[in-house]
């Protein structure tokens, strides 16, 4: 065929305006597509406002706390006061164990001697006049320090009357049941209530019932002191006389 043929048909090449418009069109198509959701964050100017707001409440909470201390005599850290009352309590409450099964022994020794001088020296006296002494020194000796131990683990109630404005302006504590005992139950309820919504005499009144439980124990150690000193003291005096008495009647004689 020539190039003059009609049944040639030419081909024409696309205009370069045609081919960007659509490759445009297909790439505006793919990007809407895949294009992620927006999220619209704070501006500076939001987050300014926000640090802005909070700032007055900071300083406000700040000047309270300085002003709390201030006026707050106990201006140590909840916990560490906590703390402290904690494992002291703890310990006076253990030392009156203690000096309660100190004097529970001591009364049990005391009884069981008394007991055998009675059943086991006494029916003998009459033929051995000489046991009649150091008898009659363990004896005595062991009723007074069997009477120490009894008081020191004797219950002990002292009872105040006292009332709610006598908690409230710190004359008195209301934490022993010696002393809140005689108010009604109404007035005990408003008193704790106060009580417990004032930390300096909340702190006061722990601090007064620990002292008197000290008070307690100083007692009860000052009896025991006492008892065990008596029993020690006993026995010496008596073991000595029931030897002197035996060398005495037996006629011993070690010089020749």
């Amino acid at each position: 065929m020539t190039e003059d043929s009609p049944n040639t048909k030419e081909i024409q090449p696309k205009s370069d305006a045609s081919i960007a418009t659509s490759v445009s069109a297909d790439s505006i198509d793919t990007l809407d597509s895949e294009a992620p959701t927006i999220v619209p964050a704070l501006t500076e100017d939001s987050q300014a406002d926000t640090k802005k707001e909070k700032k007055p409440k900071k300083k406000k909470a700040k000047s309270e706390n300085k002003k709390r201390r201030a006026t707050d005599l106990h201006r140590g850290t909840n916990r560490g006061i906590g703390t402290m009352f904690r494992v002291t309590f703890q310990n006076h409450i253990e030392l009156t164990g203690l000096a309660d099964n100190k004097a529970n022994t001591l009364i049990n020794i005391n009884g069981i001697i008394i007991s055998l001088v009675i059943a086991l020296v006494s029916p003998r006296i009459a033929a051995n006049a000489w046991m009649m002494i150091p008898a009659l020194i363990l004896s005595i000796g062991c009723m007074v320090s069997l009477g120490y131990a009894i008081f020191a683990s004797r219950p002990r109630l002292i009872t105040t009357v006292i009332n709610k404005e006598m908690v409230i302006r710190n004359d008195a504590e209301i934490l022993f049941f010696g002393n809140f005992v005689n108010m009604s139950s109404e007035e005990f309820q408003e008193t704790m209530n106060e009580l417990l919504g004032n930390r300096n005499l909340l702190y006061d009144n722990m601090t007064r019932n620990l002292y008197f439980m000290g008070k307690v124990l100083e007692r009860k150690y000052r009896l025991l002191k006492y008892s065990y000193t008596v029993f020690f003291m006993t026995l010496a005096i008596a073991v000595v006389f029931f030897i002197g008495m035996f060398i005495g009647m037996a006629g011993y004689n070690p010089l020749p």
